[in-house]
């Protein structure tokens, strides 16, 4: 038996592979993942959030919003709920390394994905086998989803990581029917660690939050009862504002909670203590609703194994404070110092109503909704998915192993094996209990966006690799004829699927566009769409016309003409979006489909070229979305481009040589403008621009991040006579494209109407413009 199909004995040793796939990993993930601006609106909202938290040094009070309230013109200035604060910590921690820019907001993010896909590794290999973890971590992070959304900086990668890190502990838990020995030194210090690091952080988050009085009332006249229950009363409502207070109450049981876990006598409930840790991490990741999928699939399993004696074994009481702890400190200081309007926001909108009533879905349908964007987020393993649930529901019925059993007996004389005593069927039925539940519950959610499959991501692609790994060490004996109909059904799912991402777009949200619609938001924004073949030789007709007039010595190329007929470039350009797009894509599906065709001939060591060839397009697609397609798209989904071309064009700010003086000057025009400036105006290294900037109609907040929140916001056509009457000068205007000309021109005075340019005009959907006054006789 070779290295690669055995299990390791001791996880402690994988460390050189751990490291190499680390390197790999980050190879993939880490370089350019600040060359793109953040994209909105979600990065963009947690990002200003965690920009706030940082300038201010309080990351327990979550606020966003402009101050600016000239001639009392209503601004959205108050706290932010609608989110957990794991995610803005990750964002402001990186900040705090990196400053104010997206790699900063960004850095955390693939690292606690790389966190996961090596407990992915570990378990899988521990299990199954060494090359089976190779190919479960190689198909998971590969995955499309898994790459973008670890690559942004939302709520879901966090969660889904976090999920992944607690299934895999959880698998390792129940993977051995007996007790577990005794627990090494390296997994003690992890689980030691991890629930110390966890919770003290967190206590040390909420300490300086101060959200009450400090003062007790003292009433004269008043009885010695009545003045104590008044006392007592009052003392209620200031220790629950104070951070300090709900921290040095909790400090007793962190302290002993702590010091236990560093003496856990079992493997198993070490194990059990970090699933413990990951599911509380998970509330302030996304909130209580993350526990759904891995607390059905617990219950699927215990329901089919009858092992309900895991209710006893795993401590639960343990696992509340463990999971108390570790995820709702924060949640104790939200309920002291912001309630009700964070329990208004987080639970009541955000839960109850997310999940049973929709909350701002701009997508809906039944059960096959999810099966198209679990296509797209698993390509090109998708082709296995369907062949590999069947393959696991038939060796959990008990089909798979009564035949094998048969065989062992007429050959060898062996005896039955207890059928949940195979730590790998135990492992495969978690998987599927998490893809089968977390498919229902996703299915059934009244709000539905098409992110909200990326926790099946994890657990569809280690099914996938298990399959794969099956077919390498020849443990599934199908006859010829059924393993190629098996793999000519795989190549006609994968075709199916990569057709709609490799095919001309003829109206937004198709082709290539599907991809970004994994993580954002708005699914209908504009995409450059290539023209018929008839209109573009129209413009090729009215580009020579109009080249000829303008210069007939010009070379009537293509390119050339494109210079004369905006319409031309325009669709010059969509053309070379669609080859950048649709090339790579092919490259993949061809590897894909020849290494189908090798699986399914089975000659030799065709089996493994095959599987290695599916590994490689999985990579080549990898490859192309985190370095081609995220640094394309961005211009039209980020504001990232167009805030360095406000910085790069407007007027340096200069009232003194002295620089001292001319920074106090600078801080009175912000005041002037935007009724704030930044604590400290070197966290963003930029020009300290002479011309405001103004907001028309926007609230997607890259507005705020990119500026310090230094923007004037105009949220309504009617405020912008505000900043008109304050501000006498030149300025420039951010806005939607869209809104030019049937919402800003009309809002202009005469004398503003035609006299504004466009500064950033790149990006389909935002629009920079710069608006020269008129100047006086």
């Amino acid at each position: 038996m070779s290295w690669w199909s055995e299990r390791p004995e001791r996880l402690t040793r994988e460390w050189w592979v751990l490291a190499l796939l680390s390197l790999a990993f980050l190879t993939l993930y880490l370089p350019g993942l600040g060359d793109y601006g953040l994209f909105d609106p979600w990065e963009t909202h947690y990002g200003e959030v965690a920009r706030d938290m940082l300038e201010r040094g309080d990351h327990i009070d979550p606020y966003w919003g402009s101050p600016w309230d000239s001639e009392g013109v209503k601004r959205e200035r108050g706290g932010f709920y609608s989110k957990p604060p794991l995610t803005m910590w990750m964002m402001s921690a990186g900040m705090a390394l990196f400053g104010h820019t997206a790699l900063g907001v960004r850095f955390f993010f693939p690292l606690l994905g790389l966190l996961a896909l090596l407990s992915v590794y570990l378990t899988t290999a521990k299990i199954v086998s060494r090359r089976a973890g190779l190919l479960a971590v190689a198909l998971c992070g590969l995955a499309p989803s898994f790459g973008v959304l670890t690559h942004q900086a939302v709520t879901d990668g966090p969660l889904v990581s976090l999920m992944t890190l607690g299934a895999m502990a959880l698998a390792l838990a129940l993977a051995d029917a007996r007790d577990g020995e005794g627990v090494s030194r390296p997994l003690m210090w992890l689980v030691g660690l991890s629930v110390t690091l966890v919770t003290f952080a967190q206590l040390w988050v909420i300490w300086p939050m101060d959200r009450s009085p400090d003062a007790l009332r003292v009433i004269e006249g008043l009885s010695w009862w009545r003045q104590l229950s008044l006392w007592a009363r009052d003392l209620w409502w200031v220790a629950k504002g104070k951070g300090w207070v709900i921290a040095l109450t909790l400090m007793p049981l962190a302290l002993w909670v702590s010091r236990e876990s560093f003496k856990l006598a079992s493997r198993r409930l070490a194990y059990l203590t970090l699933f413990y840790v990951s599911c509380g991490l998970m509330v302030a990741a996304k909130g209580w609703l993350g526990w759904a999928p891995l607390g059905g699939a617990l219950m699927v399993y215990l329901i089919v194994t009858q092992e309900w004696r895991w209710l006893k074994v795993a401590r639960p009481g343990w696992g509340l404070l463990v999971v108390l702890l570790t995820g709702h400190i924060w949640v104790l200081a939200m309920l002291g110092g912001h309630h009700p309007e964070w329990f208004n926001r987080f639970i009541k909108h955000d839960h109850i109503n997310r999940l049973f009533l929709g909350v701002h879905s701009t997508d809906d349908g039944g059960v096959a909704y999810f099966v198209q964007w679990l296509g797209y987020g698993l390509f090109p393993s998708i082709a296995l998915l369907p062949y590999a649930l069947m393959r696991v529901m038939r060796r959990l019925s008990g089909a798979e192993q009564a035949e094998a059993q048969n065989k062992a007996q007429l050959q060898e004389g062996a005896g039955e094996e207890p059928r949940w005593g195979n730590p790998a069927l135990r492992y495969e039925l978690l998987l599927f209990g998490w893809a089968l539940v977390g498919f229902f519950l996703f299915s059934r959610s009244s709000t539905k966006f098409h992110h909200y499959i990326f926790p099946l991501i994890p657990p569809c692609a280690i099914l996938t690799a298990l399959t794969l790994d099956a077919f390498w060490r020849s443990s599934l004996t199908l006859k010829r004829g059924l393993r190629v109909t098996l793999m000519s059904l795989a190549a006609m799912t994968l075709l199916w699927v990569g057709s709609d991402l490799v095919r001309e777009p003829s109206a937004p949200g198709q082709s290539a566009q599907q991809w970004v619609n994994l993580f954002t938001y708005k699914y209908d924004r504009a995409w450059p769409t290539p023209v018929s073949a008839e209109e573009r030789e129209r413009l090729n007709r009215e580009a020579a016309q109009e080249a000829w007039l303008t210069d007939v010595s010009l070379p009537l190329t293509e390119q050339a003409r494109a210079d004369y007929t905006p319409k031309l470039k325009r669709a010059l350009r969509a053309e070379r979006w669609h080859l950048t797009f649709s090339q790579p894509m092919k490259q993949a599906i061809t590897l894909a489909l020849l290494g189908l065709l090798l699986i399914a001939l089975s000659w030799g060591a065709s089996t493994q070229l095959g599987t290695l060839l599916l590994v490689g397009a999985a990579l080549r697609t990898s490859a192309f979305l985190l370095h081609t397609y995220l640094p394309t798209i961005a211009p039209h989904w980020s504001q990232g481009e167009l805030w360095d071309a406000y910085y790069s064009a407007c007027t340096p700010f200069k009232a003194h040589e002295d620089p001292e003086k001319n920074r106090l000057a600078f801080e009175q025009h912000l005041l002037r403008v935007a009724s704030r400036a930044p604590r400290d105006l070197s966290t963003a290294p930029r020009t300290w621009c002479a011309e405001p900037v103004i907001a028309f109609r926007m609230n997607w907040r890259g507005e705020t991040f990119y500026t310090d929140n230094t923007v004037t916001p105009v949220l309504y056509s009617k405020d912008l006579k505000v900043f008109l009457k304050s501000w006498p000068g030149d300025f420039y205007i951010f806005t939607e494209r869209k809104r030019i000309k049937k919402e800003l021109r009309p809002a202009l005075p005469p004398e503003l109407k035609g006299r504004y340019q466009e500064v950033f005009g790149e990006g389909l959907h935002f629009a920079l413009l710069k608006v020269t006054r008129p100047t006086s006789p």
